[in-house]
C-alpha cells in the first residue's frame, strides 16, 4: 500500500517538535552571527559612455561602423578599469583612502551590455562617501588614461556617483538572515524526519499491521506508563489491607 499525503502529515506531526527545535536554534544563530559578525557595506556607482571618436583633427565621425566600434570595445575597457595601470594611478593620487591597487580592484565591479555603448562601474565600501569617492575617481582616471592607452578619445562619464543614492545599506538585514535561516532550518529537518521514519523499521500502530503486514489486528496489549503502574500497585495493596477486616467485623457480628 502506497503512502499518501495524510501519512506524510502524519509523519511531520509525529516530530513537530524536532521541527520547532531546529528554527528556534537556527534562526537564534543566524541572529547572533549579524549582531556579532555583519557589518553594513554600501554601494556607488557611475555610468561611462562611449561616444563617438574624435580624432587629432577635431573631426567627429557618428557612422555606423563607429558604433559597430565601440561596442567591441565594451569588454576590453571593462578590463582596462580593473587593471593596474588605472588602479597604480587612482591608489597613487588617493593616498587618504589606505587602499592598495588590489584592494580596489577587489572592490570594484564592471557592468556591460554588449548591445549597449553605456558601461557601469560599482564600488563597494564601508563607508558611502568613500564609496562614492572612490568610483567617481576610478572613472575620472579611466577617462583620462585612455586616450595614451588605446590612442582613442571616445569616453565620455554619463552620471557621476552621488551620497543621496548610496546612504542605504545593501548587506542583508537581521530579519532577512532569520528569515532565511528558519526556512533552510525546517526544509532540512523535514528531511531529516523522513529520513528517520525511513530507517524505523518499527510497528508501532494497527494501521501500521494493516499497511506493511496486510493481517487483520486480533487484540492490542496497550502500552502503560511508570505512573500508571504505581496507581494500580498503590490500589491493589489497599484492597488486600480492606479485605481482612471486612471479614473480622463480620466474624464478631
Amino acid at each position: 500500500m502506497e503512502p499518501g499525503v495524510k501519512d506524510y502529515f502524519r509523519v511531520i506531526v509525529k516530530r513537530w517538535w524536532l521541527i520547532l527545535l531546529a528554527a528556534g536554534i537556527f534562526g537564534g544563530a543566524a541572529g547572533v552571527y549579524h549582531e556579532a559578525y555583519s557589518v553594513p557595506e554600501y554601494e556607488a556607482s557611475t555610468k561611462l559612455v562611449l561616444n563617438n571618436v574624435q580624432r587629432a583633427g577635431g573631426t567627429v565621425s557618428p557612422d555606423y561602423n563607429e558604433i559597430n566600434s565601440n561596442l567591441m570595445l565594451i569588454e576590453t575597457y571593462a578590463e582596462i578599469i580593473q587593471s593596474p595601470a588605472i588602479m597604480n594611478k587612482v591608489a597613487e593620487a588617493h593616498g587618504e583612502w589606505g587602499k592598495s591597487p588590489k584592494d580596489l580592484m577587489n572592490q570594484t565591479k564592471i557592468q556591460t551590455n554588449p548591445k549597449s555603448q553605456v558601461m557601469g562601474i560599482t564600488v563597494r565600501d564601508l563607508s558611502p562617501e568613500q564609496a562614492v569617492a572612490i568610483v567617481n575617481a576610478i572613472a575620472q582616471t579611466f577617462k583620462q588614461e585612455i586616450p595614451q592607452i588605446m590612442s582613442v578619445d571616445n569616453v565620455a562619464i554619463f552620471s557621476e556617483a552621488s551620497l543621496q543614492d548610496s546612504l542605504n545599506p545593501v548587506t542583508h538585514s537581521l530579519m532577512y538572515m532569520i528569515t532565511i535561516a528558519v526556512i533552510l532550518s525546517v526544509l532540512v529537518s523535514i528531511a531529516f524526519i523522513f529520513l528517520m521514519e525511513y530507517m524505523d523499521d518499527s510497528i508501532d500502530s494497527e494501521s501500521d499491521i494493516q499497511r506493511y503486514l496486510n493481517q487483520p489486528t486480533l487484540t492490542v496489549v496497550l502500552q502503560m506508563r511508570k505512573g500508571q503502574i504505581r496507581k494500580g500497585l498503590k490500589n491493589s495493596r489497599k484492597n488486600i489491607i480492606v479485605e481482612p477486616v471486612k471479614l473480622s467485623r463480620q466474624h464478631k457480628a
